[in-house]
């Protein structure tokens, strides 16, 4: 099909992956999520979402990726799917520190 694009979500999936989202960064537990690259790839991993932010008009996790073993950072519109795993984590002051993102990240 000419210009496919990911399956439609409807608003209500888009609200149970943020609420999720908001849950797991809240209680600081980890998060398990299938994640669709910018060139349309689809993985799964595990993340630790350390910090929200909002780029308007899109909102990004700042997070630990068990996968890559390093901080990484999430469109969470390209989630495509969350669940909350049960191990929970400990901040990771360094994500912030050792960022070249940092200065996003100055108001927070």
């Amino acid at each position: 099909m000419l210009g496919a694009t990911a399956p439609y979500q409807s608003s209500d999936d888009h609200i149970d992956i943020s609420q999720t989202i908001c849950e797991s960064f809240l209680e600081q537990r980890c998060l398990n999520i299938n994640y669709i690259s910018e060139n349309k790839r689809c993985s799964s991993r595990t993340i630790e979402s350390h910090y929200l932010m909002l780029a308007w008009p899109v909102w990004y996790i700042v997070a630990w990726d068990h996968l890559r073993n390093a901080p990484r950072i999430f469109r969470i519109d390209r989630i495509k799917n969350a669940e909350i795993a049960s191990k929970s984590f400990k901040l990771r002051p360094e994500l912030i520190a050792n960022d070249p993102y940092a200065h996003h990240f100055s108001s927070i």
